[in-house]
């Protein structure tokens, strides 16, 4: 019998097992809306990043449509196998991004990244959500509570020039 992908305790405390390392990722789980959490980022000195900023982030400051590059094979043939490894990669800063479709990814405003959904069996509207420059469908509303299993965020330390 395998671990589970995820163990939640709701206004406690979230898991998420990494297949890199076969370890678990521990979250505190609060539920909150934008502006909750953006004084919380303040109050610890950190940021949100703003859309550019994440897609920068996302691409590996490059400009190709996905940060793997533009293949969108995923099948059982060697190239698919590649594709599918690619997804499941860091990008050239090491940072590792969505490679399912699982949750939504939180920018300093309304405007989502990534995108919570069921893949429908066409391979690019099943990979368009994870191109770097790709907005979510969905917008957050003004209060809308997020829950963190289906909204992540990064911390940043944004350094401004000048």
């Amino acid at each position: 019998m395998s671990p589970p992908q995820e163990i939640f305790e709701k206004d406690k405390f979230y898991a998420l097992l990494s297949e890199k390392n076969e370890k678990y990722a521990v979250y505190r789980h609060e539920t909150c809306h934008l502006n909750q959490l953006q004084k919380k980022m303040d109050d610890q000195l950190f940021d949100l990043l703003t859309e550019d900023q994440l897609e920068y982030a996302i691409s590996g400051a490059t400009r190709k449509l996905f940060r793997w590059g533009g293949e969108l094979e995923e099948d059982d043939s060697y190239y698919g196998k590649q594709t599918s490894q690619k997804i499941r990669q860091a990008n050239m800063f090491g940072l590792y991004f969505a490679s399912d479709l699982s949750y939504w990814e939180l920018t300093d405003s309304m405007y989502l990244k990534a995108e919570k959904s069921e893949k429908i069996g066409h391979p690019l509207f099943d990979h368009l959500p994870l191109a770097s420059y790709y907005r979510s469908r969905k917008n957050l509303a003004k209060e809308e509570l997020m829950d963190p299993c289906d909204f992540r965020f990064r911390k940043a330390i944004v350094i401004q020039n000048g």
